[in-house]
């Protein structure tokens, strides 16, 4: 190979390389707009769809911190938050562990008057004790350098199990919260 053909060959696989660090967007520090769909379903008292994109966060963004994720879900039972860790792959996988005390607090916030009203009627009473628990949450993200911009994809899942008790009589309702979409980084 010759001389100039090296310099060629050195110089156009400099510019590439340059190119592809270029259009390389990594999750930390991001914020995207995603579209796509939330389902809430309580056994028989719960059974919503929501087609309203989620809003996702990869701290440091805003008021989240490093290492830290947000994804808000606006339904027509209101806003819902999933919060917790994260990391980052440098091939755009994102590992998440949701903070499943911090989303039992978000449903009860939400929703927890609804299945305390029916649990009540249920059981023919004022409830002596009411609760949720999260019994199993996965969040699963990864971004994508797609044209013209990168893409975020996600899917969130949350089981839950809500009781209620009068005297030595319970309720239970056992649900699920789940939301996948995808979107573009929010500039």
């Amino acid at each position: 190979m010759g001389k100039g053909l090296r310099a060629v060959t050195v110089a156009a696989a400099a510019a590439l390389l340059t190119l592809s660090a270029a259009a390389t967007v990594g999750p930390v520090g991001t914020a995207w707009e995603t579209e796509g769909l939330t389902t809430i379903k309580v056994g028989k008292t719960i059974d919503t769809n929501s087609g309203m994109g989620a809003y996702v966060v990869l701290g440091p963004e805003g008021m989240v911190p490093a290492g830290r994720f947000y994804i808000e879900f606006p339904t027509g039972l209101g806003i819902f938050t999933v919060t917790g860790s994260y990391t980052a792959d440098p091939r755009g996988r994102i590992a998440c562990v949701p903070d499943t005390l911090s989303i039992a607090q978000d449903l009860r916030d939400r929703i927890g008057d609804i299945l305390e009203s029916s649990m009540e009627t249920e059981l023919g009473g004022p409830l002596d004790s009411f609760g949720v628990e999260v019994t199993a949450a996965a969040v699963k993200a990864r971004v994508k350098d797609d044209e013209p911009a990168p893409i975020l994809s996600f899917a969130c899942r949350c089981r839950m199990v809500w009781t209620g008790r009068v005297g030595g009589e319970y309720a239970v309702r056992k649900g699920l919260f789940s939301s996948k979409g995808r979107g573009p980084l929010d500039l």
